[in-house]
């Protein structure tokens, strides 16, 4: 699931955001969405105004610039000079921590396991040493007005949900799940080898997004007397599904690590974090699974930096992020810093997030009591520079008190938001700096996703901590197919047919129907049993990718008459498909069966 340069940068058309949702949620009820959350967006056609009420010197503002490597233009208002990056279309990043309900088990280290003390990186005096002024950004409206890319010609082919999907979850990442799947029945059990083809394991797939769709007490219900749901039942046998469940795997197990974490802020202590690059649609671009290795030098390119921690993940997760194009990056305290901002400017990306306190060096806020007697919706800016970048540092007392830092905006142009007071029990009107309002304009994005994830997700139960991120993972394949869909639909200016639930029904019964059709076993069924097993819904039509296959699709002749299906055929006919279960003529004048399946 990761793009190429060129399909990010058409696929780019939204805000992208990076949160943690398991830290603290304080800025939620500051109006501010996650409290950890990292968004980032672009754009800006007008420069900048500082109002300061002290003028910061124009070298601490700016050095000197390339302007062959770093496309820029220089303006100067009042003295100051501040950097303005091209504008060109608006992007954002995410990434969240996931839940996973796991066993707290000792599992032992593998044989290969080497292991490595991470040492933050040293503060250089240059950061120690900074000195903040009041004042203020400026950046108007015509400066964050999105510039929409069209989409890339090699993906307005895409027509079916399987097509969508499979341009994710393609032939190759299939076929290498297969063999390690095979690999791993061999060190098994070397008599008993699994022998997976790629059709099965395709019905395996659909079999667990059908699950995701249709809940059952039990799994093995979907094949119960009781609850039989033949879509699943006829699309493989239990012990079959139960057996490629068993030896299902992605990696060779002498080159795994354990990634298993102890997370104490979480309800389920003990689980797995994945960083995702989404936009604010809920579509994910690229995401990394932790493994407690992500400071290690060898992960990190020779032009970055090591920035800490949770800097570094945002550098990896936007290698691919087109550069000098004025992106905007929102983000959450946990990643805000002022080297990853600065950092990230030298590749013409602006950023805006929450901050803590205790990365913000020299620069004297209020401290706690002297807030506490504040009006509610007070504010305090603060101006700096580090490296090429301008900072801006915002304080603002809501219900309770949040800051800012910011590469490209300040607390003006303030405006009015409606907030509930408790003691005069109305609503009152609270200022509120512009930086606000730009950060909350464009979070939302991994909640989306979590929320698109929540409403249909495979919950089969598994012991095995690898099944249950494929599970994750397989939910946001299916989600980002969805709403790469709708993206395609707005493209064409055609209204969407798909709601996300459809979406999956109609994939899973594709992947279940795909190819060779299982022989039914057992005796054959009374007359009485055929009528009530063929009583299909009168809108039900095969889906194109199924009836295209050209697998097991043979005419059997029927007692009943029906009229046939095939597109602008009004006759009758004895004539059904096999597979497809729906009438079509297939004589010397119509031939509409032959035309249906190549088509």
């Amino acid at each position: 699931m990761d793009l190429n340069d060129y399909d990010i940068e058409q696929l780019l058309s939204v805000n992208w955001d990076l949160s943690e949702d398991d830290l603290d949620n304080s800025d939620l009820e500051n109006g501010l969405g996650s409290d950890d959350e990292i968004v980032y967006d672009i754009n800006i056609d007008e420069p900048f105004e500082v109002i300061n009420n002290e003028q910061l010197p124009v070298d601490n503002i700016i050095p000197d610039l390339d302007i062959e490597q770093l496309p820029t233009e220089i303006v100067q208002e009042d003295n100051a000079n501040i950097f303005i990056p091209d504008c060109n279309v608006d992007v954002n990043i995410l990434s969240i921590s996931k839940r996973s309900s796991m066993r707290n088990k000792n599992n032992p280290l593998p044989q290969n396991f080497t292991k490595q003390t991470y040492k933050p990186p040293k503060k250089s005096p240059e950061f120690l040493n900074l000195k903040w002024k009041d004042g203020s950004f400026i950046s108007p409206d015509q400066n964050l007005v999105f510039k929409e890319m069209p989409i890339s010609e090699n993906i307005l082919y895409l027509d079916t949900p399987l097509q969508f999907f499979t341009y994710f979850f393609n032939e190759e990442l299939m076929q290498n799940i297969v063999n390690e799947t095979e690999l791993y029945s061999i060190q098994t059990n070397v008599s008993k080898p699994i022998n997976l083809s790629m059709i099965e394991f395709g019905r395996y797939l659909g079999i667990l997004i059908n699950a995701s769709v249709f809940h059952v007490p039990n799994v093995r219900d979907y094949w119960s007397v009781e609850l039989n749901f033949s879509q699943i039942a006829d699309a493989m046998s239990l012990r079959r599904y139960e057996t490629i469940r068993r030896f299902l795997h992605f990696n060779n197990n002498h080159t795994i690590l354990i990634i298993k974490q102890y997370l104490p802020d979480k309800p389920h202590k003990w689980s797995y974090k994945l960083f995702v690059l989404c936009d604010d649609d809920g579509f994910s671009y690229k995401f990394e699974i932790f493994t407690g290795q992500e400071n290690w030098e060898k992960f990190r390119l020779p032009n970055e930096p090591d920035l800490g921690a949770s800097s570094n993940v945002v550098v990896r997760l936007t290698r691919n992020v087109p550069q000098n194009k004025s992106h905007k990056l929102y983000c959450d305290n946990y990643y805000t810093s002022i080297p990853l901002f600065e950092f990230l400017y030298q590749k013409g990306i602006l950023a805006l997030g929450t901050v803590r306190c205790n990365r913000i060096p020299n620069c004297e806020l209020p401290n706690d009591k002297y807030i506490k007697n504040l009006k509610r919706g007070t504010s305090v800016d603060k101006v700096s520079s580090y490296g090429i970048a301008p900072l801006s540092l915002v304080l603002w007392k809501d219900n309770k008190v949040v800051t800012l830092l910011s590469t490209y905006c300040g607390k003006d142009p303030i405006s009015v938001v409606k907030r509930y007071d408790k003691k005069m029990k109305t609503q009152i009107g609270v200022d509120c700096p512009f930086l606000i309002k730009e950060y909350n304009r464009h979070m939302g994005g991994v909640d989306l996703l979590d929320s698109h994830i929540g409403r249909y997700k495979i919950k089969i139960k598994s012991r095995k901590w690898y099944i249950r991120i494929f599970y994750h993972l397989l939910d946001m394949t299916v989600v980002n197919s969805w709403i790469l869909y709708k993206r395609i639909c707005k493209a064409k200016d055609i209204a969407p047919k798909f709601t996300l639930a459809g979406w999956r029904k109609d994939l899973a019964y594709t992947l279940c129907k795909i190819g060779e059709v299982r022989p039914k076993k057992g005796r054959p069924s009374t007359p009485l049993q055929n009528k009530i097993t063929s009583t299909r819904p009168q809108s039900f039509r095969p889906s194109k990718d199924m009836r295209i296959d050209q697998t097991s699709h043979w005419p059997i002749r029927i007692d009943k008459r029906g009229r046939c299906k095939y597109p602008n055929c009004k006759g009758f006919t004895n004539n059904q498909c096999s597979k497809c279960a729906i009438y079509l003529c297939n004589n010397k004048s119509h031939t509409c069966f032959q035309s249906y399946h190549n088509k």
